[in-house]
């Protein structure tokens, strides 16, 4: 986000469906402070895993100007929730730092520009991640579930995936 879009009035705000090539294609040619590209209420269940990777594209390929940009998901309790924070935000393209909480213990990593994997041990309890660019959350994901010690887990890793797909 440019030092521009932080200070930017949010007059006008453009809602673009996420699984709809022509209205994403047209989104930054239309005058607004702001778009949100939709994956949650302007897209039909069917629909939804499929929207995920046009985001994507939109988001890398488009010639968005100042603009503020952003990606509106489904409901934490809904199923697309998860592949929809996986699918976008580890969409990066620029150097991130990626801060996960895990039980009691909180881990960070710093993910260059691209695609980075960091491998966190797991810890019993919750699990909650951040992505930041240049000090600013640029997105944050919070698992439904806590981990517990039954049934046994072999394998007490947590990856995270940052960068491009």
């Amino acid at each position: 986000m440019s030092a521009r879009s932080r200070d930017l009035p949010r007059r006008s705000c453009l809602s673009t469906p996420g699984s709809n090539e022509k209205f994403l294609a047209k989104a930054p040619t239309v005058p607004a402070d702001m778009t949100f590209l939709d994956l949650e209420d302007a897209v039909a269940p069917l629909e939804k895993e499929g929207a995920r990777p046009k985001v994507v594209d939109a988001i890398k390929n488009l010639p968005w100007d100042d603009r503020v940009l952003c990606v509106r998901v489904n409901a934490w309790d809904t199923e697309w929730t998860y592949g929809d924070v996986i699918e976008v935000v580890s969409f990066a393209t620029e150097p991130s730092q990626i801060y996960l909480s895990t039980g009691t213990q909180t881990y960070s990593c710093d993910v260059p520009a691209g695609r980075g994997i960091c491998t966190f041990p797991l810890s019993l309890g919750s699990i909650s991640a951040v992505l930041l660019r240049d000090g600013v959350v640029v997105g944050a994901a919070r698992s439904n579930a806590d981990v517990t010690a039954t049934p046994y887990v072999q394998d007490l890793q947590y990856r995270v995936v940052g960068g491009l797909r």
